[in-house]
């Protein structure tokens, strides 16, 4: 499989986790185990959009086989400890792999429809890392997020989902806050990073285009 079409293939299956598949969280064992069945082949399609040095994928392949181990002893041993370490985990292997993507999205050359996918799969991908530092700070820091509606409703992992797409989004509807300062803080980088990203990769790839055509 080609960088390229991996690269595709593994944006289709974050979209599948991130909006299909995330709130089968909260229906039970069967919807962890299934949303932990894709995660886990989301990782491993990820290391192909790796560049191919041995070194790169090497590392890669350590990071997702340690994500994936920790993600399902989470699955069948969902303790407070487990589960800060499967986000920690997923956090350490996505942002690696984040940066990958970026690296390749802004670098030299002409635009193509595989430099687009990547510049989408990095935004999805952004917005689910702060996902996942929400969840280690929760389960670190209890009570550093409220449902504003029902400040003693328990909030799962697709309600913190949800709210970092809103941040990132800038949208706010405000029934999910951030009560803890470190939440706050959290919650205002994403909010900075969802303005800045859009701007950024605009401006970088029409300069790219202009700067690939030929010259008349």
């Amino acid at each position: 499989m080609s960088q390229d079409r991996a690269l595709t293939l593994f944006l289709v299956l974050l979209v599948g986790v991130v909006f299909v598949t995330g709130p089968l969280g909260v229906i039970g064992q069967i919807g962890q185990t299934v949303l932990a069945a894709l995660f886990s082949l989301m990782l491993v399609v990820g290391i192909t959009t790796v560049p191919h040095r041995p070194a790169a994928t090497l590392a890669a392949a350590a990071i997702a086989v340690a994500a994936i181990v920790v993600d399902w002893v989470a699955v069948w041993h969902p303790t407070r400890a487990v589960m800060a370490a499967n986000a920690l985990s997923a956090f350490a292997y996505l942002g690696a792999l984040t940066a990958v993507v970026l690296a390749r999205v802004f670098d030299g050359g002409p635009i193509t429809v595989h430099r687009v996918v990547g510049a989408v799969a990095a935004y999805v991908l952004l917005g689910l890392l702060w996902s996942l530092l929400y969840q280690a700070l929760t389960l670190l820091l209890p009570g550093a997020f409220r449902n504003a509606a029902d400040p003693g409703m328990r909030l799962f992992r697709s309600d913190l989902l949800y709210f970092s797409f809103v941040s990132l989004t800038t949208v706010g509807y405000g029934d999910v806050v951030a009560v803890h300062p470190m939440a706050r803080s959290l919650a205002m980088l994403e909010n900075l990073t969802g303005q800045l990203y859009p701007a950024i990769l605009i401006a970088r790839l029409v300069s790219l285009e202009i700067a690939s055509r030929p010259r008349r």
